[in-house]
């Protein structure tokens, strides 16, 4: 299906590993002109924004930043529009998940994952909709959560959890407040999705993952791909009435 996704201009937070590089895959197949933004581990995250270009001919700048801090979150703004003119879509993706027993977590670490996963939010669909109202033009939100937000997860989550929990009622809200301008706002929940920390599990012990595979109706782990199809999807307007909606793309764990 076409999405009508060509030459839009999508930032995607930390679009370069995970769930975002399966996300950043799927913007640069429609013909998205992308940020990719990333926080560390610079040159293998230029490496595959390169590989957008080489392989699906994709318009791409890649800029490093702290979506937590407003001056960061504001760069890779301002870096967009100087490239590309606009903004059309953001995807608010990036995240921090350490495991950390609440007796033993300081404050500073419960700041950190509420900033980066929670804050990062506000501060760049701020920037969202003043630019989108200013050009009088509609657009697209879209943010990732986590089954972790609507339920318990993994033991040591407990600033995790929160924050995505955050992050479902911020795209209620934020849905309320913008809808009459145009600007559809929903989120997506995945579950468990491969990456490179599944992959360490998986090789630290296969059994382990398993058992909770099991608990997983389809019994396999997402794919990053296909969480950025529902992104692109929800992205697009062939989902005009999907208004704060947030869609289960857990494979069945929240049944």
């Amino acid at each position: 299906m076409d999405l009508g996704l060509k030459d839009k201009v999508v930032i995607i937070t930390g679009g370069a590993k995970g769930i975002g590089s399966g996300i950043s895959q799927v913007f640069a197949k429609e013909g998205a002109r992308l940020c990719v933004n990333y926080r560390r581990d610079e040159q293998a995250c230029l490496a595959f924004i390169r590989s957008l270009e080489t392989e699906f001919g994709a318009q791409v700048i890649g800029v490093q930043g702290d979506m937590g801090f407003e001056e960061e979150a504001q760069r890779v703004f301002d870096k967009t529009i100087e490239a590309f003119g606009q903004v059309d879509v953001l995807v608010n993706n990036a995240g921090y998940c350490p495991t950390v027993d609440i007796t033993e977590m300081d404050l500073a670490t419960w700041e950190e994952v509420q900033r980066s996963n929670l804050t990062s939010m506000f501060l760049l669909s701020r920037l969202m909709v003043r630019h989108l109202r200013a050009r009088g033009a509609g657009g697209a939100i879209v943010n990732i959560a986590s089954k972790a937000g609507v339920s318990s997860t993994t033991k040591g989550r407990t600033a995790y959890n929160s924050s995505k929990a955050g992050v479902i009622g911020f795209t209620k809200s934020l849905a309320r407040d913008v809808t009459e301008d145009g600007i559809r706002v929903n989120a997506v929940l995945p579950g468990f999705v491969r990456s490179s920390r599944t992959a360490l599990r998986l090789q630290e012990d296969p059994h382990a993952m398993d058992s909770r595979l099991e608990r997983v109706p389809i019994h396999r782990l997402g794919e990053p791909e296909e969480l950025g199809n529902m992104v692109a999807m929800l992205a697009s307007e062939k989902t005009v009435l999907a208004v704060g909606s947030v869609v289960d793309m857990t494979g069945g764990l929240l049944l």
